[in-house]
């Protein structure tokens, strides 16, 4: 018998509900045999295996590593009643790297029917500690398989980690299933900065390109959970004037709100520092908005300058600047690159479509 389990710790975020839509999208046949292996309080309304009690829930980073020890004991010793079976085991988003190189040499060893799958969203995580190289580069060369996103993830994974023995696959990330509503007005010379909050995200770098743009008609909306101190931030914007323009929405953004702030808004700006892959790139495409993205990693796969949204360097507050301006002074042209990011969502990142291709794969074995 095949057993399919997929490791998600968080249980109630982005990556949550990642997971919850690949599961969903996977064909009858593997339905039946899918644990997921999350958290207390997730947001799985089927295949959840409750494993790493209140990690999700905690900020107490003690409390995190205990919690997710004891779910990986927990892991072990449920895949030990399987040791039988062929078990297909998905890594998606590793938290603590010494831990997660630890267990899964130990059941490659023990479980010989094991075939261990990883989605690399990020090849190495964004705030990394100073042991993640060694030991991610140990994760990647126990796995069986390998999954990119797009081409320049796979690309970056082997001008960083190097060539390893595992097959490897480019599924996208899928479309997200977006209705637009019509009766929806949309503000217009509209901002989103939209996500977790995190430094390699370039908020930063968005408020000092808008600090050239005072003249310029425009609004900002920060939507998304800090994740580091943004009063350095906060003191920026009030110190350049920014603060009348800016709507700052400092909490988890999910839902029926998120629904609403797509809708409403009319660009959407990424201005990465740095970023393997982004599903908020995708979501944006789904939503059909103005995207104004940094030139780099998986972004550039996705995104044509003049085709489906707009690209410009990296860390560059100039370069941004100069292409909101770009956009500002002539929204109604640019918003058919947002109509066309839809259609290539629509029609090539389809949730039907990814799903199909991950059995496919999942079959092989």
């Amino acid at each position: 018998m095949k057993r399919i389990f997929h490791l998600e710790a968080n249980g109630k975020t982005n990556t949550g509900e990642y997971v919850s839509n690949i599961v969903s999208s996977l064909h009858p046949g593997n339905q039946e045999t899918i644990t997921i292996l999350t958290s207390q309080g997730n947001i799985y309304k089927n295949h959840a295996l409750t494993v790493f009690m209140n990690y999700g829930r905690t900020n107490n980073n003690i409390y995190k590593l205990i919690y997710y020890f004891i779910g990986w004991n927990n892991i072990y010793s449920l895949l030990s009643k399987y040791k039988n079976d062929t078990i297909i085991f998905h890594i998606h988003w590793p938290k603590f790297s010494p831990l997660d190189a630890f267990y899964t040499r130990l059941m490659k060893k023990h479980f010989k029917k094991l075939i261990l799958f990883f989605t690399v969203h990020n090849i190495i995580p964004h705030e990394k500690r100073l042991f993640d190289p060694y030991f991610f580069h140990n994760l990647y060369n126990k796995a069986d398989v390998l999954i990119f996103h797009t081409e320049q993830n796979q690309i970056d994974f082997l001008s960083t980690i190097g060539s390893v023995k595992a097959g490897q696959y480019i599924i996208p990330h899928y479309s997200y299933p977006v209705r637009l509503d019509n009766t929806i007005k949309i503000k217009q010379n509209s901002l989103l900065f939209f996500g977790n909050i995190r430094p390699y995200k370039g908020l930063d770098v968005l408020l000092e390109a808008l600090s050239d743009l005072k003249e310029q008609n425009w609004t900002l909306t920060i939507a998304g959970n800090p994740e580091y101190d943004l009063s350095k931030i906060q003191q920026f914007a009030k110190d350049n004037h920014l603060e009348p323009r800016i709507d700052w929405k400092l909490k988890w953004i999910s839902g029926k709100e998120l629904d609403f702030l797509f809708q409403t808004h009319e660009i959407v700006v990424l201005p990465y520092k740095r970023v393997d892959s982004s599903g908020l790139l995708n979501l944006s495409m789904s939503y059909g908005k103005i995207i104004i993205a940094s030139d780099i990693g998986g972004i550039k796969d996705l995104i044509t300058t003049g085709e489906n949204g707009i690209l410009f360097t990296p860390n560059d507050s100039k370069s941004l600047s100069s292409n909101i301006i770009t956009v500002l002074n002539n929204t109604e042209r640019f918003r058919i690159l947002g109509k066309n990011a839809k259609m290539q969502m629509d029609k090539l990142h389809s949730l039907k479509n990814i799903g199909q291709q991950l059995s496919t794969i999942y079959d092989m074995f």
